[in-house]
């Protein structure tokens, strides 16, 4: 995994795209990219990814267009045993909460990522991101808990959906 998140930023932060690089833009923090069969994008930029890979949200999608995420939480901040990812929404009074299966990649790298489909409720409110102030997310049953700004996640997450059509154009003879 840890090869994944250093690959990303290095990708992402690449002024000329190689020919295997077939979108990439910024917008506020945010930096979406991609290839030929994944696009991803990250909460940070990538300069500061390569320099400390740690408290980064990656959403990354493919051509089956369910959107994943990965965490990378600090170093010492998980449990043994992760089974699912814990979305806070604050937008004001009470968060709205959701739970997603999740798995921990390698233990040394403190990243989580979802293992199912997000839900429905929570894609439309970071879609709608204009209202999220920011997101917490934890790994359900313990205390290991990051927070994220949400500037410009509608934003990022529609440069995602570009990104895969871009993908899927670059397929087509």
């Amino acid at each position: 995994m840890y090869l994944r998140i250093a690959l990303t930023a290095l990708l992402l932060s690449t002024a000329s795209a190689g020919a295997d690089f077939v979108y990439r833009t910024t917008d506020g923090p945010w930096t979406v990219g991609g290839g030929k069969t994944r696009c991803e994008a990250m909460n940070r930029p990538p300069e500061e990814v390569n320099f400390a890979p740690i408290n980064v949200m990656f959403i990354s999608e493919d051509e089956k267009r369910d959107p994943k995420v990965t965490i990378v939480f600090w170093p010492g901040a998980l449990p043994e045993k992760v089974d699912k990812l814990q979305f806070k929404i604050f937008q004001g009074g009470d968060p709205k909460v959701f739970e997603v299966a999740a798995e921990a990649g390698d233990p040394k790298w403190y990243n989580v990522s979802t293992t199912e489909p997000l839900p429905t409720e929570l894609l439309r409110l970071i879609e709608g991101g204009g209202r999220i102030i920011n997101m917490e997310v934890g790994v359900s049953g313990s205390d290991a808990r990051t927070v994220f700004s949400m500037n410009a996640i509608d934003r990022a997450v529609s440069s995602l959906h570009t990104c895969v059509s871009a993908m899927e154009s670059s397929r087509k003879p």
